[in-house]
């Protein structure tokens, strides 16, 4: 085989073995996911239009899952079926370089990583999030209250620490776990209390006090104090992250 036909014919090679792994993985992901989705559903009763919405939902993840394992699938089968031909031991021994052999490749997959990328950053995010939404309900279960964990808040002579700050609803208080308020010299630790938006403050549930030079003591009732901060939701799960717009590509004026 001439030397200039060589990489088109491992790039054809590889192409044709992509195609194979792609369709190999995604039929036996496709039955997979649909044999489960359909014993849930039946085990859960749910009705025809949750299953297939639940089963769409995950299609995007698949088919990322497929995209990316085919590209070794398709290398690794391309370039066999070529050394047990010898059209590779004929092509080294052509003087050709294996490095010459791995730029078709670069193209095709560049443009597959790039779909994978995209479609991970946009579509697959949106798909899971209707997949969690689809479960909950056929589970009949509510959804998740996004929580916040690690709280931390320290204006000027101030500092505001909650082990896990609970998502209320609008115009509601949001829970808080594990509060300590230093203000000043004196300390506040509480097990619970709430943030109240509207009147930014917080409200500390049967706190203990400790100030400088008294002994620590226990406040009957709750005891509130004033907090600027803005309450923001806490972030999305990471596999439930949209990729933000900064990164996408977008096109400037002429």
């Amino acid at each position: 085989m001439p030397p200039s036909i060589l990489p088109r014919s491992i790039l054809r090679e590889v192409l044709k073995m992509y195609g194979a792994g792609l369709a190999l993985l995604l039929a036996l992901q496709f039955a997979d996911t649909l044999s489960s989705t359909l014993g849930k559903a039946i085990a859960y009763r749910a009705t025809a239009s949750e299953s297939a919405t639940a089963f769409l939902a995950i299609l995007p993840t698949i088919f990322n899952r497929a995209l990316v394992l085919s590209v070794p699938f398709a290398i690794l089968l391309g370039l066999s079926r070529l050394q047990r031909d010898s059209e590779l031991k004929a092509a080294f021994a052509a003087g050709i370089r294996p490095l010459s052999l791995v730029w078709p490749l670069l193209l095709p997959f560049t443009l597959v990583g790039a779909l994978a990328f995209w479609n991970a950053g946009t579509v697959v995010p949106a798909g899971l999030d209707r997949w969690d939404k689809t479960w909950y309900s056929i589970f009949n279960v509510p959804e998740k209250i996004p929580t916040r964990d690690n709280y931390t808040y320290a204006p000027p002579g101030a500092l505001y620490y909650a082990g896990r700050v609970t998502q209320a609803p609008q115009g509601q208080p949001a829970p808080l776990a594990g509060v300590m308020v230093q203000r000043g010299g004196v300390v506040y630790t509480a097990n619970s209390g709430s943030w109240n938006t509207a009147a930014q403050s917080w409200t500390l549930d049967a706190p203990w006090v400790t100030a400088p030079g008294e002994r620590p003591r226990q406040q009957a009732g709750p005891v509130t104090l004033p907090q600027g901060d803005t309450l923001r939701p806490p972030p999305a799960e990471a596999k439930r992250s949209a990729m933000p717009r900064s990164a996408l590509p977008s096109r400037g004026k002429a």
